[in-house]
């Protein structure tokens, strides 16, 4: 009898052994499993934040280049640009300016008329 009961404490600490190294195993699978579960989601919210700010750049950048390029066809359009004309030409397209420096008036003059 002390022998059956013996081979049976081994089975049952075989099984209760082969069972804790599946629930641990099945663990470890699972943590890997939310790990990688979660560092996908990380990185499909960074992906997307990456897109957003790729676009709000974007459309400010080509916002500058639309009035940048006014300004340009502003003058070319004007043998005579006057401060005046210059201010108007400001104040209508300030709705664009988004962020960007102001634009300032600079007569273009001669060296000779720098003072000494």
């Amino acid at each position: 009898m002390g022998d059956r009961n013996q081979q049976s404490r081994r089975l049952h600490f075989a099984v209760a052994t082969t069972l804790t190294l599946a629930a641990a195993a099945a663990a470890v699978a699972m943590f890997t499993f939310l790990v990688r579960a979660d560092q996908e989601t990380q990185r499909v919210v960074l992906e997307s934040q990456a897109d957003q700010y790729a676009g709000v750049i974007k459309n400010r950048y080509q916002r500058h280049e639309t009035r940048i390029r006014s300004a340009a066809a502003f003058f070319a359009a004007s043998s005579n640009v006057t401060r005046e004309h210059w201010k108007g030409f400001v104040d209508e397209t300030e709705a664009i300016r988004d962020g960007m420096f102001e634009m300032f008036w600079a007569e273009d003059i001669s060296s000779d008329q720098l003072p000494d």
